[in-house]
């Protein structure tokens, strides 16, 4: 896993350095930035952005009935194909732990009276998108639509007392 996590710093870094030692023929003339026809689309082309993220996770589902809420890092570093288009590139971790009855119902099936101390489930993800931005009127308002591919794997790890290790992975 460390494996992969390093190699999408890398093609990231890569992807950033690559784009700035591109060499740039500079117009003898002025450079003059024009608004587009309509809307209020900025002239982007050929810009990179990085975006940090920080937020919360919120299981559902069947998974939300074995986990907690839990903490979400998020990065994405995507590329301006044009001032309405832009192809990125993200990645996320994420943990949660169990919830009380998950963890009450695996320390029954475990031998002996032996206690769950520590349940946790850790997501790391990896992606790939395009975004469309709309030009608007407003320059508070800023819609766009977006998709992408992506990659999940999700572990979990138990610690606990009067068990094995073996007994009491899941």
């Amino acid at each position: 896993m460390k494996k992969l996590v390093v190699l999408a710093a890398g093609f990231m870094l890569l992807g950033a350095f690559a784009a700035q030692a591109a060499p740039r023929k500079e117009s003898p003339r002025a450079r003059i930035n024009r608004a587009p026809a309509s809307g209020n689309l900025a002239q982007h082309k050929g810009w990179f952005a990085f975006v940090p993220k920080l937020g919360f996770v919120v299981p559902t589902g069947s998974y939300g009935d074995v986990s907690n809420s839990g903490f979400r890092f998020q990065g994405a570093a995507e590329y301006y194909l044009r001032n309405d288009w832009t192809i990125g590139v993200s990645t996320a971790w994420s943990q949660s732990g169990a919830s009380d009855d998950s963890k009450t119902a695996a320390e029954a099936a475990l031998p002996g009276g032996a206690a769950i101390s520590s349940w946790k489930f850790r997501t790391m993800q990896f992606g790939g998108y395009a975004r469309h931005l709309f030009a608007t009127t407003s320059p508070k308002i800023s819609p766009y639509v977006s998709g992408g591919l992506g990659i999940y794997s999700t572990k979990s790890s138990a610690s606990g007392t009067g068990a094995t290790q073996a007994e009491i992975d899941v």
